[in-house]
């Protein structure tokens, strides 16, 4: 069930991703992105009050770690969100958006080992890093100039893989809350604020520049519902249900679904793109897959007491 709402999610994003490409800039991205995580707020806000009342929920917990939770919360989505759209203007989108996605899966295996969690098998370290590899030959196929980075395009790829690293964080952060029983209406309540305030900051700042907004406001608002809302409350959910790892790779598909999905809106496929994709794709499903515990050994036996009437050993 966990594997299922991480995919539709991502299904999601990439048609809506997939559409919206082209049609905003980067100033318009960065208030597209303050009106969507506001709506995101507010709908999921509405969500979780209509079903404490129709449900008579216990409230979520609001021990001081369940708050310290939802404070690196915001803090791991706002640098998730904001670097990747600064990012934009030092890096192409296709690099940005493939090193992001890209550098999530190895990012949950060293933070696993930083915490003293253990060594993953060989397959899954092996698999992440073929995720990452095959992320980056994907953006060079998109946009050629993803191998040619100046010292500013650097310092772009920097700030996408530590917003990449972010990512993987809130994969951990979420699974955390989901065991502290926190509902997903009410986490994606409360995980945007620092993210539209800082929005909001840069857009006054200028960091919008000059762009179009793009498309009027109720459209925004209507298309955000639609294409981060739903989508980000559905992978929530995800989230806070299935392993981190797990579900890492299976959002390391999202830049090449994007690709795809393009497509049906006007876009051209290339060959050897959309085999690469396909590559990715499978593995990202076999490396999805969690670790199965290891069986004890088929020999070792539990010794049973020996009875008091029973004689001893001659």
């Amino acid at each position: 069930m966990p594997t299922a709402l991480i995919l539709v999610s991502v299904l999601l994003q990439a048609l809506a991703d997939g559409f919206l490409s082209g049609r905003l800039g980067f100033g318009g991205s960065l208030r597209f992105s303050c009106i969507a995580f506001v709506t995101a707020t507010v709908a999921c806000g509405a969500l979780h009050a209509v079903r404490s009342r129709r449900t008579a929920r216990r409230p979520a917990p609001r021990g001081r770690g369940t708050l310290r939770l939802m404070v690196l919360m915001n803090l791991a989505t706002a640098v998730t969100f904001l670097g990747f759209y600064v990012s934009l203007a030092w890096v192409p989108a296709a690099l940005a958006s493939s090193v992001q996605s890209g550098v999530g899966p190895l990012a949950v295996i060293c933070t696993g080992l930083v915490r003293g969690e253990g060594r993953p098998r060989a397959g899954r370290a092996a698999a992440a890093l073929g995720l990452l590899v095959l992320s980056g030959a994907i953006a060079l196929r998109l946009d050629g100039r993803a191998g040619l980075l100046d010292g500013a395009a650097l310092g772009g790829t920097a700030l996408v893989a530590l917003s990449g690293v972010s990512a993987a964080l809130l994969a951990r952060l979420s699974r955390q809350l989901g065991q502290a029983g926190a509902e997903p209406a009410w986490v994606m309540t409360h995980r945007f604020h620092l993210t539209y305030v800082c929005a909001g900051a840069l857009l006054l700042l200028g960091a919008g520049g000059t762009a179009s907004a793009g498309p009027a406001l109720p459209l925004m608002a209507l298309t955000a519902l639609g294409a981060v809302a739903l989508p980000l409350l559905l992978l929530q959910i995800g989230l806070q249900r299935a392993e981190p790892l797990s579900a890492m790779v299976l959002l390391s598909t999202l830049p090449g679904l994007v690709y795809l999905s393009q497509s049906l809106f006007g876009g051209t496929l290339d060959a050897v793109t959309c085999a690469l994709i396909a590559l990715l794709i499978a593995v990202a499903v076999l490396a999805a897959r969690p670790e199965r515990p290891a069986a004890p050994p088929a020999d070792v036996r539990t010794p049973q007491p020996a009875s008091l009437t029973s004689a001893p050993p001659g």
